[in-house]
């Protein structure tokens, strides 16, 4: 119907245009029409699964999927990589690039900007105190009497493509697992039939009255058979002989964080030091065996909310927290996270075979991917790679910030809140003393911008106003909400960052905290990979074709069509 239409228009346009001129345009249409259309009209040939599969893996950077590759088996990720389909080029175009945002992100197809989760934290004006993105105190802790089941997916504030599914097919049933309360509230929606994270003080799985009005008696007796010290009793030892493995440091060195309780970071950890059972139930989420209780618990979930069972499409989303936990001490570089992700890869390989089993190995789709990357330890870069990078500790920051504010303006406590490379300011002290907060924002800004490691500071008013188009810009406005944002943003140079001297992190738009995997396995997905450039919020409108549902509300990506071509 577009092409009669067009045709039926080209003798007026072409006494315009020139009808060489035209035709040529007209010509150039038609084939860009007829290769789009035949692509999505192969989508006929991917019929609705039974069941639709999110995993996604805290702080894993795109090379670390090929960096450990060989010491893997068969059917975790060399599976996926081998009879599914790769997207070698998937990045992240905001930041801050950090958890919270990051499921938000991949699960509504857009942007803090629109959909609200700027952070994983934030300072709310509004009550003059920090907000977490899933808090909510309006509920109760289910399994839990601690602040970790005060939790509900409200300051979300667009919809998920599992909203999105819900919406259309109330049958349909939605469930979240994670170590983190955000990695399993998010990318489950605001119409979850459930969602379930881990007590970090409890050391078991929880849930909230959003969701339920009790715990279900199949997670009791999960949190009954397994916890934390039947996991710790003995000690986390190699996998594999410490000669396949490939780092660039001896096992104990300066570059990590000291953890469980211990002055040492070599290999084997043991954690019978650990005697308070809170800080055993925190230290065991920095074990790849968190990664095994988690596997074991999304099995169970299948099994007890009969996903994939009926006619009509379910979906679960699986996201495990222990990558990061463990990268952000040790490091990308180090025996403990390559030891991680051999053992990931175990994981991810009995899950699918629990898939395999109650669902049928051609009736689900899966994909997997990250919420964002990770920096290597700038000490580490710096000394080791030769490269001019160093960490700012936030707290250097904020007292810097404080003294000079306080010599122009009066003795205040100048910064209330620093998120990575976001700074709040006290505007309440700016209103008290009358004061332009526009002025006192350029002002913090200029003093930034003079500190070692700082490539540019731009204030909020900036990022509302000015037309951006260099890319870490463009990506600091898609990263921008207005009631949630800070006062200031500071963009590092290339290697540095604001967070420990020891360990890692990751929140800035550099291809590091960016790029990341995204496999994609199952019911007609074809064999194949592609380099091309993709965004994250692809995901979505691809989930969206695929199922023939409405795109979440504020979805911005296109589909990948890549997947539904021959």
């Amino acid at each position: 119907m577009t092409i009669l239409k067009l045709n039926l228009s080209a003798a007026r346009a072409s006494k315009i245009i020139g009808a060489a001129v035209f035709y040529q345009i007209f010509f150039s249409l038609f084939w860009i029409l007829a290769s789009t259309n035949l692509a999505y009209a192969q989508k006929g040939n991917i019929t609705k699964p039974k069941l639709v599969v999110a995993v996604v893996i805290d702080q894993m950077r795109y090379d670390l999927l090929y960096r450990y590759l060989p010491k893997m088996g068969k059917g975790g990720f060399r599976k996926l990589l081998e009879k599914g389909y790769s997207f070698e080029n998937t990045h992240y175009d905001y930041v801050p690039t950090v958890t919270g945002p990051g499921h938000a992100s991949i699960f509504t197809g857009s942007t803090p900007a629109y959909h609200g989760i700027v952070g994983n934290d934030w300072h709310n004006y509004s009550i003059g105190k920090e907000s977490y993105c899933v808090g909510d105190s309006s509920v109760l802790g289910l399994g839990t009497d601690t602040k970790y089941g005060l939790r509900s997916p409200k300051n979300l504030l667009a919809t998920t493509i599992t909203d999105e599914l819900k919406i259309a097919s109330p049958r349909s049933k939605i469930v979240g697992v994670s170590h983190k309360d955000r990695g399993a509230i998010l990318p489950s929606g605001h119409m979850a039939d459930a969602a379930y994270w881990y007590d970090f003080a409890k050391g078991k799985m929880i849930s909230s009255s959003y969701y339920q009005d009790s715990l279900p008696a199949w997670v009791q007796n999960f949190n009954r058979r397994y916890t934390p010290d039947s996991y710790m009793a003995s000690a986390w030892n190699l996998y594999l002989p410490q000669r396949l493995y490939q780092n660039y440091l001896p096992d104990h060195n300066k570059y990590e964080a000291p953890t469980f309780e211990r002055d040492s970071t070599s290999f084997p950890h043991r954690f019978e030091n650990i005697k308070d059972p809170k800080k055993r139930a925190y230290w065991f989420s920095f074990t790849p065996f968190a990664n095994d209780y988690l596997t074991q618990f999304a099995q169970a979930a299948i099994w007890a909310h009969g996903l994939g069972l009926d006619t009509e499409t379910d979906f679960l989303t699986v996201s495990y927290s222990s990558p990061d936990l463990i990268g952000h001490n040790f490091g990308l570089r180090s025996l403990e996270l390559e030891d991680c992700y051999i053992r990931l890869d175990k994981n991810i390989q009995q899950l699918m075979e629990s898939l395999d089993k109650q669902v049928g190995s051609n009736n689900y789709i899966l994909f997997l991917t990250a919420d964002h990357g990770a920096a290597d330890i700038p000490s580490l870069a710096n000394e080791v790679f030769h490269l001019n990078t160093k960490a700012t500790s936030y707290q250097e920051v904020s007292a810097y910030l404080d003294s000079c504010l306080s010599k122009m303006y009066g003795v205040e406590k100048w910064v209330v809140q620093q998120e990575s490379e976001a700074i709040y300011l006290n505007r309440r002290a700016v209103l008290k003393k009358g004061l332009s907060l526009a002025e006192v924002r350029q002002k913090a800004a200029s003093l930034m911008e003079t500190r070692q490691g700082v490539l540019d500071a731009i204030t909020a008013d900036e990022l509302q106003t000015r037309n951006l188009t260099d890319e870490l810009y463009v990506k600091a406005q898609r990263g921008f909400h207005i009631e949630r944002s800070a006062d200031l943003l500071l963009f590092m140079y290339p290697g540095w960052f604001m967070g420990p001297l020891e360990g890692t992190t990751h929140s800035t738009g550099y291809v590091y905290d960016c790029q990341v995997p995204l496999l994609w396995y199952g019911r007609g997905v074809k064999k194949g990979s592609s380099v091309r450039k993709v965004s994250i919020l692809d995901i979505v409108p691809t989930l969206a074709a695929w199922l023939h549902l409405q795109q979440p509300s504020s979805a911005i990506g296109l589909p990948l069509y890549e997947l539904f071509q021959k």
